[in-house]
């Protein structure tokens, strides 16, 4: 058994390195307390991510890691080249997030395992850091237009061994700036979900 977490250990941390996302799992995930969905009861599969996992893999949303859903996870994995194992970790986990409507991206990013940040309108994150814009004007908006380059917006206070400055990481955000056209047809701002940054790390 302890040979057995070592070897799953050591293959999650090159998984990691291999893939170019250097970020600690306790400290920059979105939702540490949730650590991989799976087929057993070993795992956590909170069914709000159980109904994410679904709705990405095209299975009925009843929340139940079932025969089915695990099969229909293998067979995402596959065609996207990631370890078909049929367990969401966080590298299916940011794959699937990035997968959903931008409406559910901040909502399923609460419960599935993933690198991504979670930053409210403050520009706060879960793990105690703090997304900042780089412009002049300071407004945490205006750092959240999409597509923009990256070094818009910065973020200060995540401490990681895997996340040192000069590393990026990705920021989802609440709300999303909307397009002119959507600016114009509403008669006040307009909230949008789902936004997604990539940010410097700092500090």
């Amino acid at each position: 058994m302890r040979i057995r977490k070592f070897l799953l250990n050591s293959g999650l941390t090159l998984a990691v390195v291999a893939s170019g996302v250097l970020v600690n799992a306790g400290v920059a995930s979105a939702n540490p307390g949730i650590r991989w969905i799976g087929p057993s009861a070993r795992y956590a599969n909170p069914p709000e991510g159980v109904r994410c996992v679904q709705e990405v893999v095209g299975q009925e949303t009843d929340g139940q890691f079932g025969d089915a859903t695990y099969a229909a996870v293998r067979n995402w994995q596959v065609e996207r080249r990631l370890l078909a194992d049929g367990i969401v970790g966080q590298a299916t986990g940011d794959q699937m997030i990035m997968a959903l409507p931008e409406e559910r991206r901040f909502s399923c990013a609460q419960y599935l395992p993933t690198t991504f940040l979670l930053m409210d309108d403050r520009g706060d994150t879960q793990q105690g850091a703090t997304v900042q814009n780089v412009e002049p004007d300071g407004d945490i908006g205006a750092a959240v237009a999409m597509g923009q380059p990256v070094g818009k917006c910065v973020v200060n206070g995540v401490k990681s061994t895997f996340t040192g400055p000069g590393r990026l990481a990705k920021v989802i955000w609440k709300r999303r700036l909307p397009t002119p056209a959507e600016w114009k047809a509403a008669p006040n701002p307009w909230t949008f979900s789902g936004g997604v940054l990539w940010c410097a790390l700092v500090g």
